[in-house]
Formats: C-alpha cells, sequence, structure tokens
C-alpha cells in the first residue's frame, strides 16, 4: 500500500514538473520574440501589470512647523549664511573696488612729469684719478650706450660687469667679425634699462684689445635720461679707420669747448655767426672761431679738432676768417662766415 502510493506521488510531481517547464518555454518564447504577441494581448498585459502595481503615495513637503522649529532661528541661519557669502554691502564693496583701482595706478606713477630726454657725446679720459663718467637711467626707459675710438670707428665690447644685477638689465648682441667688417655690428652697443626708481650701481667694461677698463656710474631716478649716450675713447681701436695721425686726440688735448659743441652746446659768452653755402655752424669765442659741421676742412689750417663719437660730426677751432673751403663727398664747397 506504501508503495502504490509512493509510485502514485512521483507520477503526479512528475507531470507538474513537465507542466511547469512547458510554461517557463512558453513565457521565454514571448520575452525573445515580442512581435509574436498581439497588441491586445500586450495591452491587456500591461493593464494586469499596472493593476498589480502599489499605489504611489504623494509626498507632502515638511515645514518648519511639522519640526517644531522656530522661524526666528531659520531667519538667524539665513543671515549668518549671507553675512559669510557676502560680507560687504554694495556699496562698501564699490568702495573697495576703488581703492584697489587707485593702489595700481599709483604702481605706475613716475612723478609730477616725465624725464627729459637727452643725446648725448662724451670724450672718456683712462687716467686714474679721474671720476667715472655718469650714465642717468629711469625704470621703463631704454638708454643705448655705444662705444667710439678716437677715429670715430666702432670699440666692440669684449665684456662687461655689473655691481647690482637685479638693479639694472643689460642687453648685448657680441656679433661677429664678418658683421664687423662689414659695418653692421652692434657689438660696441649696450642697451640698459633700469629696473628699479633709485638704486645706483656701476658698471665694468672691457673693450677688444683695451686693457684698462671703462667704468661707469649707473644713476637712475633723474630728472634728464640718457636716450643715447656716444662714448669716445682717446685711442686708436682695433678698427680703426685709415686717417691722418693729426686727427688722433688724447685727454690733455681735449678742448673742453669743442667737446660740448659735439654735443651742440656752444660755450659761454660765445657769439654765433651766420654760415652759407653748406651745412656747418660756427661760433665766435675769444677771438676764435669754432665750427661744428660734418664737412671736412682744408683751408685755413685748424689749430684744434675733435671729432664726433660715430665719425660723422667734427668740431674746429681756427683763427678768425670770413670764409672757408671744406670738402663734401669729394667735391670742394665753400663757406662764407657772417658777421667778422
Amino acid at each position: 500500500m506504501t508503495r502504490t502510493t509512493n509510485h502514485n506521488w512521483l507520477i503526479k510531481f512528475g507531470h507538474v514538473l513537465m507542466l511547469l517547464m512547458l510554461i517557463t518555454n512558453v513565457h521565454a518564447q514571448q520575452y525573445s520574440n515580442p512581435s509574436s504577441a498581439s497588441p491586445v494581448d500586450m495591452s491587456s498585459q500591461a493593464q494586469d501589470n499596472q493593476s498589480m502595481a502599489p499605489p504611489i503615495e504623494k509626498i507632502e513637503p515638511v515645514t518648519l512647523k511639522d519640526l517644531g522649529v522656530d522661524s526666528s532661528i531659520a531667519d538667524d541661519a539665513f543671515n549668518s549664511v549671507a553675512q559669510t557669502v557676502s560680507p560687504l554691502s554694495p556699496d562698501q564693496a564699490m568702495t573697495i573696488r576703488h581703492l584697489w583701482n587707485e593702489s595700481q595706478r599709483m604702481t605706475t606713477f613716475r612723478g609730477s612729469a616725465p624725464p627729459e630726454p637727452v643725446n648725448r657725446s662724451k670724450v672718456i679720459s683712462l687716467d686714474n684719478g679721474r671720476l667715472p663718467t655718469v650714465v642717468r637711467l629711469s625704470a621703463g626707459y631704454v638708454s643705448v650706450i655705444s662705444f667710439y675710438d678716437s677715429t670715430g670707428a666702432i670699440w666692440p665690447v669684449r665684456g662687461y660687469d655689473i655691481g647690482n644685477p637685479t638693479s639694472v638689465n643689460i642687453v648685448w648682441n657680441e656679433g661677429t667679425r664678418e658683421e664687423e667688417t662689414a659695418g653692421e655690428s652692434f657689438a660696441n652697443t649696450l642697451l640698459l634699462q633700469a629696473q628699479t626708481l633709485y638704486k645706483t650701481t656701476n658698471l665694468v667694461v672691457m673693450l677688444r684689445g683695451l686693457n684698462t677698463p671703462v667704468i661707469l656710474e649707473l644713476i637712475p631716478g633723474q630728472q634728464q635720461v640718457d636716450y643715447r649716450m656716444d662714448i669716445q675713447v682717446p685711442m686708436r681701436g682695433p678698427l680703426a679707420k685709415a686717417t691722418d695721425t693729426t686727427d688722433s686726440i688724447s685727454p690733455n688735448q681735449v678742448n673742453g669747448d669743442l667737446v660740448n659743441l659735439i654735443n651742440n652746446i656752444p660755450p659761454v659768452k660765445s657769439v654765433q655767426a651766420h654760415v652759407t653755402g653748406g651745412d656747418a655752424q660756427a661760433w665766435i669765442h675769444r677771438k676764435r672761431l669754432l665750427v661744428r659741421t660734418p664737412l671736412e676742412l682744408i683751408s685755413p689750417a685748424w689749430t684744434s679738432k675733435v671729432n664726433g663719437a660715430n665719425g660723422r660730426i667734427h668740431v674746429y677751432e681756427l683763427p678768425l676768417t670770413s670764409s672757408l673751403i671744406a670738402l663734401k663727398n669729394g667735391e670742394i664747397v665753400k663757406l662764407n662766415i657772417e658777421g667778422i
């Protein structure tokens, strides 16, 4: 009896298991091929699913009153956050911005008036006991310092050293021998730019072939700034021009009045005379005639002569005369002096 019952139960269990497997295969085919199901079945199935889904409850917002918090506490919290985010009022923020703009504007202040630009020439002395040559600089301005020999040829810089590198910025292009020969070299030129308003320092320049250094005193913050300064060494340099040795100058032979005339500064108590016939200027000083011209005077004989640093301007000292003979590009030019 017991064995027959167990056998019947196993048969029923097998039938149920096969029915479940059949149902599972049918559902799998429907999911894998949704098109096999009709729209009516799909809609009815969606309605069944929707009817089976639990209803969605609407969530009501929670208020401070529900939490039992006083509204004044919320106001205090809001004011605290607002104070942290923006502690200044609009007027105070505008005032701070105005003060910031003024402080930035003052960083560019250079005084009541910009410095006066000056271009000049200087014949230096290499003797001991002489004061160094002063170069006037200004922050925000570039000064060009060039070195020439007594013939007006460029004198290349071999090297330099500055006392305080943070006070003055220096740019130098060493150049090549080919550029020097072609006259396209700037090896004799230093570009100086002050980095501070008032810090002074000195500069030592070594020229090629010259064992004596040239010492310059760099002083920024002056009412005048040397935009360009041509420094002439009273010696023949390595690139000296072929010229008459009488044109050479030495520190003991340089006339201060002639050097000033190179910079177009006439002597005190001199009287300017009118010159016609060529590019020249003349002054009468102490019963002598001083002439500043780019021309080469050949008559009458002059007693003193100073060449400009670049060799393009000459200053002559000679006896009083009413006419001069000069050369311009190889042609003879006659200069007439009026007022003598």
